[in-house]
């Protein structure tokens, strides 16, 4: 496996997504002399749209950094 496969989402992709193909989206911030931090969800796209496989909370409330 490589880093990035296809499928790969990207705003110049022009590869069309079909049912049973899973993804990741990677949303993130990077902040200048501070850090960042990126969310990773993976999607299975389904005939209807698709379904988010991640069940990590994304409220700021509910991540605890230890």
């Amino acid at each position: 496996m490589d880093i990035h496969e296809s499928p790969r989402l990207h705003k110049s992709s022009e590869e069309r997504l079909e049912p049973g193909m899973v993804v990741t989206v990677e949303p993130g911030i990077y902040l200048p002399d501070w850090g960042g931090i990126r969310i990773e969800d993976d999607v299975l796209v389904t005939p209807e749209g698709c379904e988010v496989l991640s069940h990590v909370p994304k409220s700021f409330e509910a991540v605890r950094v230890a």
